[in-house]
């Protein structure tokens, strides 16, 4: 039966998704077809037309269920129709599978249909590969079910593959027989899975005794996570950042190449700073961010040129193809690229990615050349760091073009090469993840629910109380709260658990996560022309319950026809990709793969355990409810309703308004990396300009103001600490140090006491007087080698004039 499926489904499709040992860049598959990796074969199985869908399930269903009296099989949905013709095939227990799989069909969401249909297959499946069944029927032995149990790992999985299996015994099957005629019901009786013996789930995989060791295992992470929170966002920022240098030395160099200055190959140079985290920190307040300087050394290419130069490699069918621009080489289908001459150590954050060609769709070899000789040792590689099916996205032209012929370009040499356009706009998309992640805490599903219809962008103007550092209101002169108006955004999305408009909340967004949200934006609308609709993505689990809208994470995927947001798998592949080296374990040595569901416990932990930001706060404004994980325990109905209206909205809003601004600052004090010479370069001019405007400096505690204006700051005022207007004065060096120590001094004060609040504050104040005295260092090591003279120096100054009459008068 199930052979008869392939061979009809080749019948329709060329099998060309793998050939590394034929000449694929000579073909050019369609748009719609290029756009998503993996779509062709079996595997693309939902991607098909709807009547080829129908024809591959047909086969597949046993005859004498064509007919069954109250299913109508086109009406399943293409994920279970594919499921089926692809994982469960020619199996003994088909039959009784696929009236299972219409039974509960129209009962339950798309989401959880796939997953009790899986789970059911899987367990019958065991049941076989441990041969204790022949026969479905077998499992009506007790004995059998007790077997099994005791040989499995008392494991979530486990208990939720019989609560499916239950459910369909119970309930589904039963209630599909009564809507049959009696005789109806005595022919489908046959398909019926046998009852499993009534107490097993809570004899051998009892709910309480598995989500103690499911928290347990999340505490492992959450332990080495929690304490890393303003580790994990800088990093993010400074990846970003690192990728977007490269791209626009990338550009410079292909704009040099294009207006004829230079010849491909081209060769030139990248200096840059790489973001490494200390690894001997011993404390929180120890960890920092400290900067690799590397050169690159990269060539420009394309791939008529790329052909050209490496022609011992390529067959001169090829070699024809490439001169004549055609196929692969034709100027729609034409790239530029790179090259990097250096080793894969020095190459970002992921060389050995590019080394190890995980930059592919990997899956069971089903191509019509043979299995490459490492094709398995790379797919293993790519697995260990948490890729699944290889560090590739579903939607073509992110993290790589998608492009089969850089699959079979690295396939046949040894050199590193990327193009880094993908590369930047899969760092985009998953920067922009991994900060709303960070600083809202939104699930998958909610994280791609982010559009730019006007309805979905909240932004509201509060006037709110100004709290102080025990959370309280501040007081004016007069007795008054003090207050002020600030502006909040939101995005206005459907929740876990609801299913309505009615139903949607708001979910705060951070500055920084405006700003990720505003560049994908801008890159949508320079590529479109504006923000397409779109659909969700097939395998979101809220798919159901959403419309087609300006979906922001999107890029070139299509289903069936229809444009679609990227899908869940590749948001975790961009997440991953951007957490890639961090090299992050457990204390037990297991290591910690990043995914939304751990930033999102890790984001609001370190809320609740180092900023103290309200639990009744972070369950409006970030987890919607979860009250048992902020409070460590199960609330009574009244603690419920009190846990939400403990604050009033304008405390909420306040509270919520703090913390993200407080999110910005634990990003900042972590900003460890050397100042350069063009920081104290823009200094200068920063202060030129300045003395420009009002002919006067503006002395501070250890330095000048570079403000043209009014002072910015609201607040802490007095020492202008992480002011990015101030400019160092390295006179000013030994009051920096007096300040730094008394601050250090206070903080280790604040901890003994287990005032935890002012400890941060002071230690935030520690790390941005480091940042003053490293710059300050920078400026005398310069200012002495006679690179770099501070213009404070030869503008004239009343201080400096005071100075020079207290000499003279000596």
């Amino acid at each position: 039966m199930k052979k008869d499926v392939f061979t009809m489904l080749h019948q329709i499709f060329s099998e060309n998704e793998h050939g590394q040992g034929v000449d694929t860049q000579t073909q050019i598959p369609s748009e719609k077809k290029k756009q998503r990796r993996g779509a062709t074969g079996i595997r693309g199985f939902v991607h098909w037309s709807q009547e080829e869908q129908r024809k591959a399930f047909l086969t597949w269903l046993p005859c004498e269920l064509h007919d069954a009296p109250g299913i109508d099989w086109e009406q399943l949905p293409a994920e279970v129709m594919g499921y089926c013709v692809r994982t469960i095939g020619n199996s003994p227990d088909a039959a009784v599978l696929a009236v299972a799989a219409a039974s509960m069909h129209g009962e339950m969401g798309l989401a959880s249909l796939r997953a009790q249909f899986r789970n059911v297959a899987v367990l019958l499946r065991d049941f076989r590969t441990r041969g204790l069944i022949q026969h479905i029927t077998d499992l009506r032995e007790e004995h059998i079910w007790i077997t099994w149990a005791k040989q499995q790992e008392k494991t979530e999985g486990a208990r939720q593959h019989l609560v499916s299996y239950r459910a369909i015994t119970n309930f589904h099957f039963p209630l599909y027989l009564r809507r049959l005629s009696r005789t109806d019901q005595l022919r489908m009786r046959q398909y019926a899975l046998p009852s499993s013996p009534a107490n097993l789930t809570r004899d051998y995989f009892p709910y309480q005794k598995l989500k103690a060791v499911q928290q347990a295992e999340r505490k492992a992470t959450t332990d080495i996570l929690v304490p890393l929170y303003p580790v994990l966002r800088q990093i993010v920022r400074l990846r970003k950042q690192l990728t977007e240098r490269l791209l626009l030395a990338f550009r410079e160099a292909c704009r040099n190449v294009e207006a004829g200055e230079e010849e491909l190959p081209y060769h030139f140079q990248h200096t840059d700073v790489i973001p490494e985290v200390t690894r001997d920190a011993r404390t929180v307040a120890e960890v920092q961010i400290q900067g690799l300087e590397v050169t690159l050394h990269l060539i420009i290419w394309d791939k008529p040129t790329w052909v050209k130069h490496h022609a011992d490699l390529y067959s001169d069918e090829v070699k024809r193809t490439a001169d004549h621009g055609i196929r692969a080489y034709a100027s729609s289908q034409n790239c530029f690229f790179v090259e990097v001459e250096n080793p894969a150590r020095d190459v970002l954050w992921f060389g050995d990615l590019i080394e190890h060609r995980t930059f592919q769709y990997f899956a069971k070899w089903d191509g019509s050349s043979p299995e490459p000789a490492d094709y398995q040792l790379r797919w293993q590689y790519a697995r260990q760091l948490g890729f699944s099916r290889g560090c590739a996205c579903g939607s073509s032209g992110l993290l790589d073009p998608g492009d089969q012929w850089f699959v079979s370009a690295t396939g046949r040499s040894d050199a590193l090469i990327f193009e880094p356009e993908s590369l930047y706009r899969g760092i985009l998309l998953g920067s922009a993840l991994a900060m709303l992640s960070l600083s809202n805490g939104s699930r998958m599903s909610e994280l791609l629910q982010v559009s730019m219809n006007k309805e979905r962008r909240v932004t509201r103007t509060e006037t709110i109380l100004l709290l102080g550092k025990d959370g309280q209101p501040q007081i004016g002169k007069d007795g008054q709260p003090l207050t002020k108006q600030v502006k909040l955004h939101f995005q206005h999305l459907l929740p876990k658990g609801a299913r309505t408009e009615e139903e949607r909340q708001l979910f705060p967004l951070s500055k920084e996560a405006m700003r990720l949200l505003r560049e994908v934006q801008t890159l949508l609308e320079e590529t479109y022309g504006e923000v397409p609709v779109v659909a969700p993505a097939r395998n979101n689990i809220k798919r159901e319950d959403l419309k087609s809208e300006r979906y922001l994470f999107q890029w070139r995927t299509w289903s069936n026809q229809q444009q679609t947001c990227i899908s869940p798998a590749d948001a975790q592949i961009l997440l991953r990709f951007l957490f890639h080296g961090l090299d992050l374990y457990t204390a037990q040595g297991k290591p910690i793969r990043v995914s939304v569901h751990v930033l999102r416990h890790v984001m609001a932990t370190h809320a609740r355990r180092y900023r103290h930001v309200p639990p009744e706060v972070v369950a409006h404004f970030f987890l919607h409810h979860h009250l048992q994980e902020l409070t460590g325990r199960a609330p009574t109905l009244p603690e419920v309703s009190e846990y939400y209206t403990l604050l009033t909205e304008e405390q909420r809003f306040a509270v919520i308004s703090t913390d993200l601004d407080e999110q910005e600052e634990l990003d900042h004090a972590l900003l460890q990396m050397s100042p350069t010479t063009r920081d104290l370069e823009q200094k200068n001019a920063d202060l030129q300009a300045v003395y420009e405007i009002w002919h006067s400096l503006h002395p501070t505690a250890f330095g000048n103001c570079g403000c043209p204006g009014l002072c910015p700051r609201e607040t802490d005022r007095s020492l202008c600490l992480g002011c990015s207007y101030h400019i160092e004065d390295p006179e000013k060096l030994g009051a920096a140090l007096v300040w730094r120590a008394d601050y250090a001094k206070q903080a280790e004060v604040f901890e003994a006491q287990g005032n935890a609040i002012d400890a941060r504050q002071a230690r935030i104040k520690v790390q941005f007087l480091d940042d003053m005295i490293n710059v300050m260092r920078m400026q005398l090591e310069e200012e002495s080698a006679g690179r770099y003279i501070p213009v404070f120096k030869v503008l004239p100054s009343p201080h400096r004039q005071l100075e020079v009459c207290n000499e003279n008068e000596g």
